[in-house]
């Protein structure tokens, strides 16, 4: 006898990875059969204002994810490894199509969206713009807490950013009279420099 026997899927098991960050629908998310990690974003809704790259981490139980870069913990119980964001929506790449296995947990970071001030204020430094798309000029020089006796505010400069990543200067402003309230605030944009000159000469 030669039985022939015939194996029906009546349903793919469905296991749970988890997805944080920058993406529409973080969360625990159920998937059925094999899902690529391009895939399991698609899942999560996309990206939203991701950083440079995504970090995948898986346990042990489940294998060494098998991409280069890849690193394991000192004990050995789980591996990482961080992937290109524009490969990991190409879908050509190695990136996109690695297979997700169940528990893994895929972390978007957001992309840090920062304006800065420099020059003669009491905290020079950046500002993060977490949820607004804009910053007020005055608000930014209140977190630099303020000008320092020797600045030069009516010679401030706002540099930003052009199409190809170089700085030029988008004008000049008069702190002391937007301050005074005689001319209007001005709205700084991400990666926006905010230049307060010295009045000292020698300097």
């Amino acid at each position: 006898l030669d039985p022939q026997v015939t194996i029906y899927i009546s349903e793919f098991r469905s296991e749970v990875v988890t997805v944080e960050g920058a993406v529409a629908k973080p969360g625990r998310i159920q998937t059925e059969g094999q899902k690529t990690l391009l895939e399991v974003l698609m899942m999560a809704g996309g990206t939203s204002s991701p950083g440079p790259t995504v970090k995948v981490t898986r346990a042990s139980e489940y294998g060494i994810i098998p991409l280069p870069g890849v690193r394991k913990d000192l004990a050995g119980l789980y591996s990482t490894v961080e992937l290109p964001v524009k490969d990991v929506f190409d879908a050509s790449t190695a990136a996109a199509n690695l297979i997700i296995e169940p528990e893994d947990v895929i972390s978007v970071p957001m992309q840090q969206r920062l304006v800065y001030i420099m020059g003669e204020v009491n905290r020079p430094g950046a500002v993060e713009l977490v949820t607004q798309e804009s910053i007020s000029i005055v608000q930014v020089l209140a977190v630099a807490d303020g000008m320092t006796k020797v600045a030069s505010p009516g010679k401030t400069v706002i540099l930003r950013r052009d199409s190809e990543g170089r700085y030029d200067p988008a004008g000049s402003v008069d702190l002391k009279k937007i301050l005074a309230g005689k001319h209007e605030d001005k709205l700084l944009i991400a990666g926006d420099i905010v230049v307060v000159p010295t009045s000292n000469a020698k300097y």
